[in-house]
């Protein structure tokens, strides 16, 4: 019994000093100060100007990664997906943010890669906007526990503002948007760099997407991907050569759209606090997961967490109370033409990305048929015979405009179809 009351003694003792740390490291947080750790890309620490410990500030000398994360964000709110631009960090020998630590510890870099789960972290990290957090245990509905991000907040629910943002909150906002609006490969599988031109671009009419193989001569052919996904081969569809097919589509676009102006989508954020009430859900959220996970459990504790409840509660109904306009994407024209822009890329996820952007998908049938190809011809239809994966569907709507050549039937949404008809008289 003694020994079970002192085993239950030290517990408690444990218990309370962790409690004791992750206070005293979220006042450091809220008094600005830099705990030690991993520094956030695009900052480095210095010495407290008043000599009280260490700051964060942004990083615009020394190795400039600041600027360099600026760019990364733009590339990326520009439409270049997170795994080109990390090639293009690679390729450009930028130091990640593991050597940038050792380079001004006066230490060889040892070459770290660009990875993109390391950048999306980046990417999707409130430090961007000068933000603190740190890790959290939660459990998720199947009982696993599993470590979390959580950002640190004020008495009143507001996040702690440990340094200048590199990027404006609208900044943020437009970059998160980009991200969603690409999807979230996470549990997917990330997407690879070296992707093929028609990946997730051109499908089986079976519904499945169609990969790249090589033969036993070392050529390459799309094949249904249905065997790798369900165990059974697929007994509709038939493989096609991996030239043949990329060649027929890029003519069947640059035919049909390629005279047509290139519009960029450019994110424009409403007079609403949407952003503001999301924040404030995700934190009711994260506070209501350390509560069911016991980091609420002194009296100290427990009080200080129904105070940011309660004043997050708050300031989410008067929130919710302003009227809102939602935010909302538009089309800025850019002065060039698809065949333009489709002449100067080089490689094949940069034509991936270009025909991703365009809402283009391909169906590859077993036999040819149809009309012969010809630049100016075109039909509008409607989606009755083949249902496209809901995370791959890019258009509103089953109406779309369609074209067949050979075996290969090319489809772009039917919103086109006005700018394809201007182009066409012209």
């Amino acid at each position: 019994m003694l020994y079970g009351m002192l085993s239950m003694f030290a517990e408690n003792e444990h218990d309370a000093i962790k409690e004791r740390m992750k206070a005293s490291h979220d006042r450091l947080m809220q008094a600005g100060r830099w705990r030690g750790g991993q520094v956030p890309y695009g900052y480095r620490q210095m010495k407290s100007p008043d000599g009280n410990g260490w700051v964060l500030v942004v990083d615009d000398d020394g190795e400039n990664t600041a600027s360099i994360a600026r760019e990364i964000v733009r590339r990326v709110v520009n439409g270049e997906s997170i795994n080109g631009t990390c090639r293009w960090l690679n390729e450009a020998g930028i130091p990640t943010s593991m050597d940038v630590q050792r380079i001004r510890r006066n230490k060889e870099p040892k070459g770290y890669q660009w990875r993109p789960g390391n950048l999306h972290h980046i990417l999707r990290s409130h430090s961007l906007l000068g933000q603190a957090s740190h890790w959290v245990t939660v459990e998720r509905d199947d009982g696993q526990e599993v470590q979390r991000t959580r950002v640190i907040t004020n008495e009143d629910g507001s996040p702690v503002q440990r340094a200048d943002p590199l990027i404006s909150l609208a900044e943020w906002q437009e970059l998160q948007a980009a991200i969603n609006e690409r999807g979230d490969h996470r549990g997917r599988g990330a997407v690879r760099v070296d992707r093929r031109m028609l990946h997730r671009i051109l499908f089986c009419i079976c519904g499945d997407p169609l990969y790249t193989r090589l033969n036993g001569h070392g050529t390459l052919y799309y094949v249904c991907s249905k065997r790798n996904n369900t165990g059974a081969a697929c007994k509709v569809g038939k493989s096609i050569r991996g030239e043949t097919a990329e060649k027929e589509l890029a003519r069947m676009f640059l035919g049909l759209v390629g005279d047509v102006e290139v519009v960029r989508r450019e994110f424009v954020a409403g007079s609403n606090h949407d952003a503001q009430i999301s924040e404030i859900d995700r934190g009711l959220d994260e506070l209501e997961d350390d509560r069911r996970a016991g980091l609420y459990g002194t009296p100290t504790s427990l009080d200080r967490f129904r105070r940011q409840y309660l004043a997050l509660t708050e300031r989410r109904e008067a929130l919710a109370a302003i009227p809102v306009e939602p935010d909302q994407w538009r089309d800025v024209p850019t002065g060039e033409t698809y065949r333009e822009v489709w002449g100067r890329l080089t490689t094949d996820q940069e034509r991936n990305t270009a025909l991703r952007a365009a809402g283009v998908y391909g169906i590859l049938h077993p036999t040819d048929g149809g009309r012969p190809y010809h630049p100016k011809l075109y039909s509008i239809g409607h989606d009755v015979d083949f249902e496209w994966p809901e995370d791959e569907a890019d258009y509103t709507g089953p109406s779309f405009v369609y074209q067949r050549s050979g075996r290969i039937e090319m489809r772009v949404p039917a919103t086109w179809e006005e700018r394809i008809r201007a182009a066409v008289s012209n």
